[in-house]
């Protein structure tokens, strides 16, 4: 999250985009942080959410944002009836 990727070589392993790739989530971090924003040169343009079309990023080794994913999963959980617990 901070960039820090040396510190954890075992939660990331060998991987080369790991690096990369925590640049680009620690300054999506920081742009949010400072403008409400998460958009900044270097990742793809990410729609603010909305019901209508779920825009979610997806962290991979290339960073896409993807409308409504896994939205057969999430159809079907709308169905299950929720029983609060006394």
């Amino acid at each position: 999250m901070f960039d820090n990727t040396s510190l954890a070589p075992n939660m990331v392993g060998e991987d080369p985009t790991a690096a990369p790739l925590a640049k680009i989530m620690s300054q999506t971090l920081i742009h949010f942080a400072q403008t409400g924003n998460p958009n900044h040169p270097g990742l793809p343009y990410w729609p603010t959410y909305d019901l209508t079309k779920r825009a979610t990023m997806i962290w991979d080794k290339i960073p896409t944002t993807v409308n409504d994913p896994r939205s057969e999963e999430r159809k079907l959980a709308e169905q299950v009836e929720y029983i609060q617990p006394a």
